[in-house]
C-alpha cells in the first residue's frame, strides 16, 4: 500500500515542481492537451517502475499464505485505493503551482494520513474524535480490508 500511496501523492507534486523549475509547465497549461493526462501519465510511469519491487513482494506473500480468493480481493482493494489516492495527489499537486515549496507539506500530509488511517495502530485504540476523523479517510478502510484479506479473515 505504501508503494501506491507514495506514487499517488509524491509523483504529481514532484513532476509539477520539476516542470515549473525547468519552465515546461507553462507549455502544458497553455496548450490544448489534457492537464489531467499529463499528471496521470507521470503516475502510471512511476507505478510501472515500482512494479519491479511490488511483484516479488506480492509473490512472497502468496508463497507464505497460499493462493486463495483473498489475493484477488487484495488486488481489487489496492486498485480502488490507488485510484482514490491518485485524485488526492493530483489535487495536492495543484497547490505546487501556487506555492512552490509544497513538497514538505505533502510529506507531512502523507505521514499524517498513514497514522490516522491506522497503519501502525488499530483505529479502535484512538480517541473517539480521532476515530471519527479516521473513518472519513479512504486510507482507513483500505488498510483494514488489506489486513483482513492478508490474514484470511483472522
Amino acid at each position: 500500500m505504501m508503494f501506491f500511496q507514495n506514487t499517488a501523492l509524491f509523483v504529481p507534486v514532484n513532476s509539477v515542481r520539476r516542470d515549473l523549475y525547468n519552465g515546461t509547465l507553462e507549455y502544458v497549461y497553455s496548450g490544448p492537451q489534457s492537464r489531467y493526462a499529463y499528471l496521470v501519465g507521470n503516475i502510471v510511469a512511476d507505478l510501472l517502475i515500482r512494479q519491479i519491487f511490488m511483484i516479488p513482494m506480492f509473490i512472497g506473500l502468496v508463497a507464505l499464505t497460499g493462493l486463495s480468493s483473498n489475493i484477488f480481493y487484495m488486488i481489487l482493494v489496492i486498485l480502488v485505493f490507488f485510484s482514490v489516492v491518485t485524485s488526492v495527489g493530483i489535487m495536492v499537486s495543484l497547490m505546487a503551482i501556487t506555492w512552490k515549496q509544497v513538497g514538505n507539506l505533502v510529506q507531512i500530509f502523507g505521514l499524517l494520513l498513514q497514522f490516522v488511517g491506522g497503519v501502525f495502530l488499530p483505529v479502535q485504540s484512538f480517541p473517539v474524535v480521532v476515530q471519527w476523523i479516521a473513518y472519513l479517510l479512504p486510507f482507513t478502510f483500505a488498510y483494514d480490508l488489506l489486513r483482513y484479506y492478508a490474514f484470511q479473515g483472522n
